[in-house]
């Protein structure tokens, strides 16, 4: 073996470190994906993708909304993060490939920004002055997710439906608290365990992994809280 044994790389988007990726690869190290996959041009020097398709968080949040409109109807609020980002224009797939599907679902979407409250927070207030009547707002993550309660609070919107994503603690406890409806938990540090797992057992056997070992986010409710253990959604 090399000094190096494995490289575990997390990616923000699915092009620029293809070439550090297939050096590894040339030189015999094996490298594990974690947090985005590569495109096509990288699925040959990558050992495996750990975790889901952005698409998948898209449609599963979208799929909670639905779940929770009366009558599948209503206006939905789409709060963004960074323009261009894989972890944004994919759930932006999958929520439309979700929404798209319902006749009654109208959706408005709102402006890009960086993930924090603070945007959050203004991109909601901006949303609000032409969107008078939200049943629901979809926010890319959990840092815009807590800004934009704060603006529901303020325009006294009551009983409209929120969702983030990341898991963060502040949101796991909004969601205790009853202010915000959910989130879904990424679960990054059972990303990790996986994505050592699957090279422990690739060094054990020589045999490759499939190109997406599949690590499950965990939707978090205030129902759901009763049920499930921390390990569950970290």
């Amino acid at each position: 073996m090399s000094a190096t044994d494995a490289i575990v790389l997390a990616p923000i988007d699915r092009s620029a470190l293809i070439p550090a990726a297939s050096k590894a690869t040339a030189a015999g190290i094996p490298v594990v994906l974690v947090g985005d996959d590569f495109s096509a041009a990288g699925q040959k020097q990558m050992l495996t993708y750990v975790g889901v398709p952005e698409p998948y968080y898209g449609a599963m949040k979208a799929k909670f909304i639905v779940s929770r409109l009366p009558g599948h109807k209503g206006t939905v609020v789409v709060i963004h993060g960074p323009r261009g980002l894989d972890y944004v224009e994919g759930q932006k797939a999958g929520y439309n490939g979700v929404f798209s599907k319902k006749s009654g679902i109208d959706v408005v979407e709102g402006p890009y920004g960086n993930f924090s409250s603070e945007v959050g927070l203004s991109s909601l207030q901006n949303v609000l002055t032409r969107t008078q009547d939200p049943k629901a707002v979809y926010f890319d993550n959990d840092d815009l997710a807590l800004g934009g309660l704060q603006a529901l609070k303020a325009a006294n919107k009551s009983g409209v439906i929120t969702i983030g994503s990341d898991g963060a603690p502040a949101a796991i406890a909004a969601v205790r608290k009853g202010t915000m409806t959910a989130t879904v938990a990424t679960r990054p540090y059972a990303t990790g365990q996986k994505s050592l797992d699957v090279l422990k057992a690739y060094f054990a056997t020589h045999k490759a992994p499939p190109k997406i070992v599949r690590v499950l986010p965990a939707l978090i409710t205030k129902q759901t809280l009763k049920k499930l253990k921390p390990s569950d959604y970290r």
